[in-house]
């Protein structure tokens, strides 16, 4: 009997661990440098799953929107 009670949990935990991280997604961006000689560094603004104003995101690894990326011109976005 316990068995069939806890095969409706079992089900719901795995369902969950799926959903998730068929929902997490990563970002790769590069660009090319900016030419004015003025820019010191860049940020990413982001919000996932909306292309609409604000960039509020929230979720990312790497912290929330706006994330301060310095001089480079890589960034990955995780967990997303």
């Amino acid at each position: 009997m316990k068995t069939r009670t806890l095969l409706p949990l079992f089900a719901l935990v795995a369902y969950l661990c799926v959903a998730s991280a068929a929902l997490a997604a990563d970002v790769t961006l590069a660009w090319d440098p900016n030419p004015s000689t003025g820019v010191t560094g860049y940020k990413m603004y982001y919000k996932a799953g909306s292309s609409s104003t604000p960039f509020d995101g929230t979720g990312a690894v790497e912290g929330n929107s706006p994330v301060i990326l310095g001089d480079t011109l890589t960034t990955t976005l995780t967990g997303l």
